[in-house]
């Protein structure tokens, strides 16, 4: 039986996940223990009873959980979403940067003072307003017209701006534990006008694991529109909490167990973006990977089991 530390955020024991997780483990016979941000330590250089653990599983974002994350992961303890990850997701800088460098199609984007772009053409609009100092990332303001866009508040600094598409094909959150992804069953009205909810395609699918690949996620919600050139991501997020997901929690669990029964790396390694060894970078969606190479970072990634 595995020994499982979650790390998390106070906000998060009420929540779905990662309880659900954790009950799931400890039924199976595990040992979780359930750690809050903050209120553990640890010694740099010495781990102590950090050693005792046989994996590490991560939801949150705050600079207690990222930093701890960050250490323990650096001595080589396998890790279900890791600091790196988690970092890179949480700035919507960093992620769509890191998705427009892989070649991920994301939406006309501009890093300026939100005032500073009422210039531009009416058929710019809408635009999605992202605060980059909001924590926990919230909702983008919207504007439709230069004259909301002016008059945005909390616009002086420095944002994130998106340019939202008209009239998407459709409009779709997708949902992933490791190499399984779903659809997530929607709750509101779609984000944008026109967009309706497809199934599961391969090609959406595909897409889908490059994205959690490119970002080192495990456990992630991808946002996608349809546009003319074809799907588009509008935004990424790590540990969602799976609601109404059949199987959801036993493939989370399923995950941890294998990951936990993964050996520790040696400290130096270099690890990757989620804790483990790098692994080579993901083939493009429309790309083949090298004969006799991992077809992306999930590849190396131990996937749950189907149940």
């Amino acid at each position: 039986m595995a020994r499982v530390a979650v790390l998390t955020e106070s906000q998060f024991v009420t929540r779905r996940q990662p309880m659900a997780t954790v009950t799931t483990l400890r039924d199976r016979g595990h040992t979780v223990d359930l750690l809050i941000a903050g209120r553990v330590a640890a010694r740099l250089g010495d781990l102590g009873h950090w050693t005792g653990y046989d994996v590490l599983l991560t939801r949150g974002s705050s600079t207690e959980l990222v930093s701890l994350a960050r250490w323990l992961t650096s001595y080589g303890i396998p890790v279900v979403n890791g600091p790196d990850a988690i970092t890179t997701v949480t700035d919507r800088s960093a992620q769509v940067l890191a998705l427009s460098r892989a070649g991920v199609p994301v939406p006309e984007t501009w890093l300026a003072r939100p005032r500073s772009l009422s210039g531009l053409p009416a058929d710019t609009f809408p635009l999605a307003v992202h605060e980059l100092a909001a924590h926990p990332v919230g909702c983008p303001q919207i504007a439709r017209n230069p004259a909301d866009l002016a008059a945005l508040t909390g616009t002086g600094a420095i944002a994130l701006v998106q340019r939202i598409p008209a009239q998407p094909s459709f409009d779709v959150t997708l949902v992933g534990v490791g190499a399984h992804v779903w659809t997530a069953p929607r709750r509101q009205p779609p984000r944008t006008p026109g967009g309706g909810s497809p199934v599961l395609t391969p090609e959406l699918e595909s897409l889908a694991l490059y994205v959690a690949g490119v970002l080192g996620l495990d456990l992630y919600q991808i946002d996608l529109v349809g546009t003319a050139a074809g799907p588009m991501v509008t935004g990424v997020h790590a540990f969602p909490d799976y609601e109404a997901m059949s199987g959801a929690d036993a493939m989370i669990a399923d995950l941890v167990q294998c990951r936990g029964s993964q050996p520790w790396s040696q400290p130096g390694s270099q690890p990757g973006p989620a804790g483990r060894t790098a692994a080579p970078k993901p083939a493009a969606p429309n790309q083949q990977a090298a004969p006799n190479q991992p077809d992306g970072v999930l590849a190396n990634v131990c996937a749950p089991r189907l149940h």
